[in-house]
């Protein structure tokens, strides 16, 4: 079977969102338009508009953009310190909740970040040590999946054949949605199978 979600112009339009506040990363995965997907929080336009005193993101930028290069890397740096302040403090929280966060945390916290009123987050946060341990088994288990790939090649490009969709579309198309697919299954077969 050969699906697309949505009409034949949505091909693709599966996406990922990333962004960067200092040394962490967000990301969230899907048809935003079908899911109600947010982009994650922008950190960098929020602080910019403060720091140049604009409520338009336009406006700020052409400002940043006319300043001299040394007074748009001290606005980069003081950025870069305050995102890094907000989120040494939100990561002691993260592992001590009686920790009390200073009122600037707080308020930038709730401005960047997917968490409710009271701070709790409303989507996974990774800390160093679980990248870590994500990678590390990234690492090993990618080599399997590339193992169980390869072995079942020919009856991947038999399917291919099969489908409809061959005659217009090229196998690397077709492969990256079946293994879209198959990871979904996987997922599926893995939580249906826990215990």
């Amino acid at each position: 079977m050969w699906g697309i979600e949505g009409a034949a112009n949505a091909l693709g339009k599966c996406g990922m969102h990333s962004g960067r506040a200092g040394k962490y990363g967000f990301a969230t995965f899907g048809c935003e338009e079908e899911r109600k997907r947010k982009a994650p929080p922008d950190h960098l336009s929020k602080v910019l508009l403060e720091l140049m005193n604009e409520r338009d993101l336009t406006n700020a930028l052409i400002k940043l953009i006319k300043l001299p290069s040394s007074e748009r890397e001290r606005i980069f740096k003081e950025i870069e310190e305050v995102t890094s302040r907000i989120l040494r403090e939100y990561e002691r929280r993260y592992y001590d909740s009686k920790y009390k966060l200073s009122s600037e945390a707080e308020e930038y916290l709730k401005k960047w970040m997917y968490v409710d009123e009271d701070l709790t987050p409303l989507a996974p946060i990774y800390t160093k040590k679980d990248l870590d341990i994500i990678k590390d088994f990234t690492d090993k288990m990618s080599i399997h999946v590339f193992d169980v790939v390869n072995e079942n090649l020919d009856r991947i490009k038999s399917a291919f054949k099969e489908c409809k969709a061959s005659g217009y579309a090229d196998f690397a198309e077709f492969f990256c949605w079946f293994y879209h697919l198959l990871f979904s299954e996987t997922l599926d077969y893995l939580w249906r199978n826990r215990d």
